[in-house]
């Protein structure tokens, strides 16, 4: 039993071990794009993290960036999110592992289709098996039970009798379709993507898989102990809630939407008694320490860290930030069939074709083998999906369908396992006439034949490693990180650069404040600065600009308090007063930079929108109204303020210092998609200034860089074919 039980245990860990040396191969090497540069400082500091802080991943990443020894923070806590997502692969094998071999029957009275509640178990002919195991020669758990295909989907037996689980190894084709199903969940395009680049999701998946076996594997102890021992017993529940508590202090969502499966099944398998049992209350205390790990934000925020995002030390703004207050407008803010299409696109990539037929199959056999295991992971699958679809968040969007994706990967498992059951009956010649719970034992006479169908289910990662990896592979993936560099070397010495693009400002955080990039500059993210934490920050790293403005940051913040509280409600004429005084800040911040000497940018923000006919005009991408007494000129990646009558040439700049190598060699994802056509337009932009200068040959280069980045970008190939006179 021990060989065997050994034998499960190095498959998965194997499993796991070859996710991580695949996810390292093919690891970000530097500061992936969106929020990875703002969670890596947060990390390193350690930080407040944006809504609703991340706690647990904030202190994890702290651990892990200090105690690993070598590369970059970045890189480090990059490999974080490749160990994680290798571990939720090996939690996964052994999580649908699990499902094969479990009692089906509890006092919610579900037992399979397939079940035989009444029926006794079969005596060994002899008493040898029970002798070699340890047993009474009379033991009804024969060994060769315990080597059949008993426990794979539609033989598991039901009734009291059967409330013991079988030990050890249940069949060949139920390690085989474990690890198919575990390999269809890490090899799939949203968890693989994940797994290479700093954030909170593939530590969230590793947690989400924890649970659920624990929680499954809670019924083995239950049925294993006497009714006088269950009292004495720590059960799984107990590190499972924990657990529970510990991730909502991760990703507070995701780990929140398991709770109705979770509930559904304790309740199916134990009854609602189990709700006022003593297990229950342990169970709840242990889920209230886990949440304790919210207390580091307040704790932390007291201490005013450089990375304070929301300042959560009071119960008003620790509630706020908790509940992600801010980003609430982002909830049913979009029209629900896009979101389905997007779903049934992930799930393409996520399974392969291959992938998503075994899913159908498993699901359907789950739904007539066993119930309540069937209906535990649609309710992941339904309430994941449906917030998914609800909160619509840009860049991101489907890393909120991975404990969704988790679940179906267990119906994969079953599907598999179905598949390799049918095709050993079929070679054994014996399926018409064999009844439906021998049909799927996979040691029984004709066992051969599932080495084809084995063979035949390799397809599954063989074809989600090729179809993926183009797509997965961000080894020369540095598109983010060289959009900050190429547009800090544009900047002069103790320049300030405003912008509003999350794309520049999060990896500059990053750059600056842990790598030591730049830190002359001063970058200013204008969305933030309507957040009063933000502030705090601004101080430390740029005192003597904030206090030169503030009289006018005093009259924004006053007003904007008042809209915090709910003082101004929609229609209020005072909310155009705390519009006029946010611009009369940004022209505070341009005007005394500028009376000191320093270079002032203002950066693009091109987002999901097409290129504007303002910007081709020559406007910075900022509010309407700032920056009116200046003239600005696109210098690269940036608008530089020029007094009006000094405007003569363009800044002796090129764009073939750019680094734009990577727009060739990786899938954009589709925050470098908005970095791309960013780089094209300011491109054209430059060059079509450089035209109404005067300098075509200089316009004519900065086309061709324009059209090295994006081949398909409209109006610099327009202008081309302009310059080479067609019409």
């Amino acid at each position: 039993m021990r060989r065997r039980l050994s034998a499960t245990f190095w498959i998965g860990a194997g499993l796991a071990a070859a996710l991580a040396a695949l996810y390292a191969f093919t690891l970000t090497p530097g500061v992936p794009p969106t929020d990875s540069g703002e969670l890596a400082l947060a990390a390193w500091l350690p930080g407040v993290a944006h809504a609703p802080g991340f706690p647990l991943y904030v202190l994890i990443g702290w651990l892990w960036t200090h105690l690993l020894p070598f590369g970059r923070v970045i890189w480090r806590l990059n490999l974080l999110s490749a160990a994680c997502g290798a571990l939720a692969v090996g939690l996964t094998y052994a999580l649908a592992l699990r499902t094969l071999r479990r009692p089906t029957q509890g006092p919610g009275g579900f037992a399979p289709n397939h079940a035989e509640p009444n029926a006794a178990a079969p005596r060994a002919a002899d008493g040898t098996a029970g002798k070699r195991r340890g047993r009474k020669p009379n033991d009804p758990r024969r060994a060769s039970d315990v080597r059949s295909g008993k426990g794979l989907p539609g033989v598991m037996p039901g009734g009291p009798t059967a409330q013991r689980p079988l030990r050890g190894i249940t069949g060949k084709a139920s390690l085989t379709a474990a690890a198919i199903g575990a390999m269809a969940l890490g090899l799939g395009r949203t968890v693989w993507s994940w797994s290479t680049l700093t954030e909170v999701y593939t530590l969230n998946l590793a947690l989400t898989a924890a649970i659920l076996l624990l929680v499954i594997g809670s019924e083995e102890t239950e049925s294993a102990s006497s009714a006088q021992q269950r009292g004495a017993h720590l059960t799984p529940l107990i590190p499972a809630a924990f657990l529970f508590g510990l991730g909502l202090g991760n990703h507070l969502t995701s780990i929140a939407l398991l709770a109705p499966a979770i509930a559904f099944w304790l309740t199916a398998r134990r009854g609602w008694r189990f709700w006022i049992s003593r297990p229950a209350l342990l169970a709840a205390l242990a889920l209230t320490a886990g949440l304790a790990v919210y207390l580091y934000l307040p704790a932390r925020a007291a201490g005013d860290p450089l990375l304070n995002w929301g300042n959560p030390d009071t119960w008003q703004r620790f509630w706020w930030h908790v509940t992600a207050r801010q980003y609430r407008v982002s909830l049913f803010s979009a029209p629900v069939w896009p979101q389905v299409i997007f779903a049934a696109k992930l799930g393409w990539t996520q399974f392969t074709p291959v992938g998503l037929a075994l899913l159908v199959v498993g699901a359907w056999r789950m739904a007539r083998a066993h119930r309540p295991l069937f209906w535990m992971l649609a309710l992941i699958i339904v309430c994941t999906t449906a917030y998914a679809w609800a909160y619509v968040i840009e860049d991101d969007g489907d890393a909120y369908y991975l404990p969704a994706f988790l679940a179906a990967s267990v119906w994969v498992t079953w599907g598999a396992a179905a598949i390799m059951a049918w095709a050993s009956a079929s070679f054994s010649g014996e399926v018409a006439g064999m009844p439906a719970r021998t049909r799927l034992h996979t040691d029984a006479p004709g066992a051969s034949g599932a080495w084809p169908a084995i063979a035949l289910l390799l397809i599954v990662p063989v074809v989600a490693l090729a179809m993926n990896w183009p797509a997965c592979n961000r080894r020369g993936d540095t598109i983010s990180e060289d959009y900050v560099r190429d547009a800090f070397a544009e900047i002069a010495t103790n320049g300030l650069l405003l912008t509003r693009d999350w794309q520049l400002a999060a990896p500059a955080l990053y750059l600056q404040q842990v790598e030591g990039l730049r830190p002359d500059l001063t970058v200013i993210d204008t969305e933030l600065l309507r957040r009063d934490w933000y502030f705090g920050l601004l101080y430390k790293v740029a005192p003597k600009l904030m206090t030169a403005v503030t009289a006018e940051e005093r009259a924004f913040r006053t007003l904007r308090d008042a809209w915090e509280r709910g003082d101004i409600p929609d229609g209020d004429p005072r909310l155009a007063d705390l519009q006029a005084t946010y611009v009369a800040l940004l022209d505070a911040l341009i005007d005394r930079a500028a009376a000191t000497g320093r270079s002032v940018h203002i950066g693009p923000n091109r987002g999901a929108a097409a290129l504007r006919d303002a910007t081709l005009n020559g406007q910075p991408d900022m509010e309407s109204g700032v920056g009116t007494s200046w003239t600005w000129l696109p210098v690269g990646l940036s608008f530089r303020a020029m007094a009006p009558a000094s405007v003569e040439t363009l800044p002796a700049t090129s764009l073939r210092t750019w680094h734009i190598e990577p727009f060739g060699r990786v899938v954009l994802t589709a925050a470098e998609a908005k970095i791309q056509a960013t780089r094209a337009d300011m491109a054209a932009l430059r060059g079509l200034v450089r035209a109404q200068m005067g300098d075509v040959a200089g316009a004519e280069a900065d086309w061709r860089v324009a059209l090295a980045v994006d081949p398909t970008h409209a109006p610099a190939n327009e202008l081309m074919r302009r310059l080479r006179g067609g019409q």
